[in-house]
C-alpha cells in the first residue's frame, strides 16, 4: 500500500511539473505575441501626446483647432452610429433565429 501511495504521489508530482512547464511555455510564447501590440500601442501612445504638446504650444490657430475638434466630434459620432447600428442588428438576427 505504501508502495501504490509513494508511486501516486510521483505521478502528480510529474503532472503538476507538466502542467507548470506548458503554462510557462503558454506565457513565453504570449509575451512574444504582445511585445510588438505593446510597441505599436507604444508609438501611437507618442504621437498623440506629440500632437497634443503641438497643439497646446500655441502652434495652431484657435479656428483650426476648433475645426479639428468638430471634426473629431463628427468622426466619433459616426462610429458611435456605427457601432449602435451593428448592435441593434446583432439583436435583430438574434430575435429571427
Amino acid at each position: 500500500m505504501v508502495i501504490l501511495a509513494a508511486l501516486s504521489v510521483i505521478l502528480v508530482a510529474v503532472f503538476a511539473a507538466l502542467v507548470s512547464w506548458r503554462v510557462y511555455v503558454i506565457a513565453k510564447d504570449l509575451k512574444r505575441q504582445l511585445e510588438p501590440v505593446i510597441e505599436t500601442v507604444n508609438q501611437t501612445a507618442d504621437t498623440v501626446r506629440g500632437g497634443a504638446a503641438f497643439v497646446a504650444g500655441g502652434h495652431v490657430p484657435r479656428p483650426a483647432a476648433a475645426v479639428g475638434m468638430a471634426a473629431g466630434a463628427y468622426r466619433a459620432a459616426g462610429l458611435a452610429r456605427h457601432l449602435w447600428r451593428g448592435r441593434r442588428g446583432a439583436a435583430a438576427e438574434v430575435e429571427q433565429l
